[in-house]
């Protein structure tokens, strides 16, 4: 809800209401840990370190939105997180490959699940606000596919995004990804997380923005 001051000629200050959509930065964690499936905990410290950087960015404007984190464990749930619309920024933490996400940790429902772009049909189009962010901290997702799987019309996970969500940037790594102590930390192979600490995720290969109007 926003108010707005109005001062009519008159001089007599009146306050109005304006229904406003709330606008929703969710925050996906997929596996607690960043390594081998569900081991440790560096995808949901990952995922609590960035809400806190956009609390702090977003304070100012914290009555017209929701910063929402979930840990997850099936496509199911996300399809439902998704679908109930108003997301400006969507940031997935998960394993990920040319063209999928690792959904399913191995332990919940569908146990090992990987998301495809034939499961996009799930999401209602219209989710996504107008030039509303997604960004995948997973490995390979904007990788090119293999000249055969190309040439039969597959692209990267991150593309196929793009193309289902029109308007929407999505982000996405070319190359694995990995903890790293800062997102603009270059990738170090003896960098060590620990339990609860901040963390974020970097890639040796590129980052890489598709957009489709």
């Amino acid at each position: 809800m926003t108010k707005i001051k109005i001062k009519p000629k008159l001089g007599i200050e009146d306050e109005i209401q304006i229904d406003t959509p709330v606008q929703r930065y969710i925050i996906i964690s997929c596996f607690r840990g960043g390594s081998s499936e569900d081991i440790g905990t560096g995808f949901i410290d990952a995922a609590n370190t960035l809400r806190k950087k956009l609390e702090k960015e977003l304070d100012s404007y914290k009555a017209n939105i929701n910063i929402e984190i979930y840990n997850i464990d099936s496509i199911t749930t996300l399809v439902g997180i998704i679908n109930k619309g108003n997301i400006k920024q969507l940031d997935i933490f998960s394993h990920g490959g040319t063209e999928h996400l690792v959904i399913g940790s191995g332990e919940g429902i569908g146990k090992r699940e990987l998301l495809y772009a034939s499961d996009l049909s799930k999401f209602n189009k219209d989710s996504f606000l107008k030039d509303a962010i997604i960004t995948f901290w997973g490995c390979k997702t904007a990788s090119n596919p293999s000249r055969f799987r190309k040439f039969i019309g597959k692209k990267c996970i991150a593309e196929e995004f793009a193309n289902y969500f029109k308007k929407c940037k999505v982000v996405g790594f070319t190359g694995g990804a990995i903890q790293a102590s800062s997102p603009t930390s270059k990738p170090d192979i003896n960098f060590i997380h620990k339990q609860g600490d901040d963390v974020w995720f970097v890639t040796w290969g590129t980052v890489k923005i598709f957009y489709e109007d």
